[in-house]
């Protein structure tokens, strides 16, 4: 079904109900009059909460590199949970081996109880 976007229309609905599936897009420029057509596929909100989690945590992680001159490492624990733990385990020991501190953040943190396993682990 085709659908022709004007200028004060909320195109984004358009793609509700339509993640993971293929969407033929047809664009124009005016400026050059030029069509040609693209695919994408829609993601689930989920999926795009998940996408800007990733990146606030890799911009957090660059920020600390940068201002301490690769000496500080940063992890942010999303949550309390088992996934969370692993996730700052595998960070911990790869991507800030060897740095002369660790930034651990928690904000906005989902909860739970691996208070303890996280204390031991950061005491070793």
């Amino acid at each position: 079904m085709m659908k022709t976007i004007t200028e004060n229309m909320d195109w984004s609905r358009l793609l509700n109900r339509k993640a993971g599936k293929n969407i033929l897009l047809s664009l124009y420029d005016p400026e050059t009059k030029t069509r040609w057509d693209e695919t994408t596929k829609p993601i689930t909100q989920s999926e795009e909460q998940g996408l800007m989690y990733d990146r606030w945590v890799r911009n957090n992680r660059k920020k600390v590199d940068e201002m301490s001159g690769g000496k500080i490492g940063y992890v942010h624990i999303q949550g309390m949970n088992d996934g969370s733990y692993r996730t700052v385990y595998e960070d911990v020991l790869g991507k800030a081996a060897g740095k002369d501190a660790l930034i651990v953040d928690t904000r906005f943190n989902g909860g739970g109880w691996l208070h303890d396993d996280l204390v031991t682990f950061f005491k070793w």
